[in-house]
């Protein structure tokens, strides 16, 4: 649960700071995309080593 609340703040921080940069929303896509990727796989990897 708390790891999904602060994945919901970190993704809206990070559309926010995209947006007020200006950046392309079609970047901000792939940007939010590999952050969650990302996420992922440190999830996994963190959940085998258990």
């Amino acid at each position: 649960m708390h790891g999904t609340l602060l994945g919901a703040i970190i993704i809206g921080v990070l559309d926010k700071g995209l947006n007020q940069a200006g950046v392309h929303f079609s970047f901000q896509y792939i940007v939010k995309g590999t952050v969650i990727l990302a996420a992922v796989y440190l999830d996994v990897r963190r959940r085998k080593e258990v």
